[in-house]
């Protein structure tokens, strides 16, 4: 039951957000509290928002199948706590990661796409 209430807030927040604003390549986005920007890489789709509280960005991700023909499978939510000026990446389909930077006072978030770079940390 837990998991199909979570897919209906998926789907009402994705309809409801549907003229959010769509991430290019480069484009960066600049979010403001409870306002959604969707996101498509590969087969995904990815719905980001934020809550500001207490002077933290509480981040939420839902990650759900582009073509889904089974709707009673529901996606995944991810939530991440950022102070000011941190952030995190979620890695995504051909090589690239988004990444969210929680802005001064948690007043906004920033979100952008980045090459993913594969590194060997020295032992």
């Amino acid at each position: 039951m837990q998991g199909k209430k979570l897919f209906l807030c998926a789907l009402a927040l994705t309809s409801f957000f549907a003229n959010s604003p769509g991430m290019g390549d480069e484009a960066k986005v600049t979010m403001k509290p409870l306002m959604a920007a969707s996101h498509a890489s590969g087969s995904k789709h990815i719905l980001s928002f934020f809550v500001s509280r207490d002077g933290v960005c509480n981040l939420t991700l839902m990650v759900s199948e582009l073509e889904n023909s089974h709707p009673e499978e529901t996606g995944s939510r991810v939530l991440v706590a950022l102070d000011p000026f941190k952030s995190t990446r979620l890695d995504i389909a051909d090589g690239k990661s988004l990444e969210f930077v929680c802005e001064q006072s948690a007043a906004m978030m920033t979100v952008w796409r980045v090459d993913r770079i594969s590194y060997l940390e020295k032992m």
